[in-house]
């Protein structure tokens, strides 16, 4: 019996515009969605663990060898303290997943 009484309340409600304040529809705007893609880089190390031979970088739309070589070596995954960024390059190799 309460569930008609609520029932009937919203729906006297609605048809009385005066009595509802009702925000007016937010407009969305324009979005710049880039594509992002997550590359695996591999590096060669003396770490007995071969598992953590790896860095997955994620790179947006117009970046660099450059930035995705940056990336690896701020993450540490090479080693602490890198200085000379600059002389580090990538080789490029496509790698069928299985």
């Amino acid at each position: 019996m309460s569930a008609d009484i609520r029932t009937s309340r919203s729906m006297s409600l609605i048809g009385r515009s005066d009595s509802i304040n009702v925000p007016p529809m937010a407009t969305v705007g324009k979005v710049d969605i880039c594509q992002v893609r997550i590359i695996k880089v591999c590096f060669l190390s003396n770490s007995s663990n071969l598992g953590k031979n790896f860095k997955l970088v994620r790179c947006e739309d117009g970046w660099t060898i450059k930035n995705v070589i940056s990336t690896v070596l701020s993450s540490g995954c090479v080693g602490p303290g890198i200085t000379h960024s600059l002389c580090y390059g990538l080789l490029l190799k496509h790698l069928k997943s299985s």
